[in-house]
């Protein structure tokens, strides 16, 4: 399987790669899968794009579909085909016009999507702002470290939450529903539907609560 490198300013054609490296600027306009690409500097993918591994440190625009197995996002990725990704780790930028999904997902940085954010696992340490419409999985947690200060009010801030097992704090939604939830002293919700069991720190804003049968 060829390989593809760019150094400085060039066109990736439409292929299956063992490996894609940019450092500098790519612009590619066809279907590609690769087992590994590595970006540091700008990429524009017009088309659908799949790999295998991705580390990013730059800025990546993807006007087709993303699917990527793991991927760590140190840069800025706009996102406008829809997003999947079986372990993420991110500590730049994501934004989704379209769905997002990922198996697992660790949140340092930023993270927007205008469609559903979906996850398995979803992890946020927040230190900036986060924002969505509709989130749903199975296990939901977001916290704010000791150690950290956010750069805003909330880590992250949803119309709608749905996840099995709910965890957080510094969130800001319309609606949390979930089996177990816990919700900490620094959110601010609308209504809060649960079915096992609802813990709510002293401090939090909560303006109804239902338990569903």
């Amino acid at each position: 399987m060829n390989n593809a490198r760019v150094m400085g300013e060039g066109h990736i054609s439409g292929a299956s790669y063992g490996k894609i490296s940019v450092m500098g600027k790519a612009f590619i306009d066809e279907p590609v899968f690769c087992e590994r690409l590595r970006i540091m500097g700008e990429t524009e993918v017009k088309s659908d794009i799949k790999a295998s591994f991705v580390k990013l440190r730059g800025e990546m625009k993807i006007d087709g579909k993303a699917d990527f197995e793991q991927a760590r996002i140190m840069g800025v990725v706009r996102s406008e085909g829809g997003w999947r990704c079986g372990t993420l780790k991110l500590w730049g930028e994501l934004h989704s016009s379209g769905d997002c999904y990922s198996e697992h997902i660790t949140v340092r940085g930023v993270i927007s999507a205008k469609g559903l954010f979906s996850a398995d696992y979803a992890l946020f340490k927040g230190k900036y702002p986060s924002f969505f419409e509709d989130m749903g999985g199975q296990s939901l947690r977001v916290f704010c470290p000791w150690y950290s200060r956010l750069s805003s009010g909330f880590a992250v801030t949803a119309k709608n939450i749905e996840f099995d097992d709910i965890d957080i704090d510094y969130v800001k939604a319309d609606t949390v529903r979930g089996h177990d939830i816990k919700i900490g002293r620094h959110c601010e919700i609308g209504l809060v539907e649960y079915s096992g069991t609802l813990t709510v720190c002293d401090g939090a804003r909560i303006e109804r609560q239902v338990k569903l049968p």
